[in-house]
């Protein structure tokens, strides 16, 4: 089993085995990517967990190009 930490305030995004303080969530933990707060996913199997966080990443990465764009296109009159 395995937890996915994701914080896009921090830029961080980390895959590890499950931590022992959610030891006792286990018997809820699915193949399936479950989140369990803002920054906490649990899954089985890591390559779900991989998969939703380059999901992830790439939305950051669409939004903050998104304002890049609007950021370029400011006109200054």
């Amino acid at each position: 089993m395995y937890n996915l930490y994701i914080n896009k305030t921090e830029g961080k995004i980390e895959i590890k085995p499950l931590r022992k303080v959610f030891q006792n969530l286990s018997s809820t933990i699915t193949e399936e990517v479950t989140r369990y707060n803002e920054v906490y996913y649990f899954c089985t199997k890591k390559k779900p967990l991989v998969e939703f966080a380059e999901q992830k990443k790439q939305e950051w990465i669409i939004e903050l190009e998104n304002e890049l764009i609007k950021l370029k296109n400011i006109q200054i009159t």
